[in-house]
């Protein structure tokens, strides 16, 4: 017998760009608040330049933890770097 999975994304909607993390304007991202079944989310994602690759970035964060979390979470993005292959 499968299960039958169900989601119930009551809510999805853009965040005020106002809440974005300080990253340069060549680097996209989004944020959006996810209400599902009640328990409520914020999803960030970007997707920021590395090199000649790009690094993907999504955390999903409860929006009480988005002010306190974000400056930590832009530091980790732009931590990132091109592996030296010597």
């Amino acid at each position: 017998m499968e299960k039958e999975l169900q989601y119930d994304f009551i809510e999805v909607k853009e965040v005020s760009d106002a809440a974005l993390l300080p990253l340069d304007s060549q680097t996209p991202q989004m944020l959006y608040f996810l209400n599902e079944g009640g328990s409520v989310f914020y999803d960030y994602i970007t997707c920021r330049k590395v090199g000649k690759f790009y690094a993907f970035t999504q955390a999903i964060i409860p929006p009480s933890q988005w002010e306190k979390d974000k400056q930590q979470i832009a530091n980790i993005i732009l931590s990132a770097k091109e592996r030296n292959h010597s």
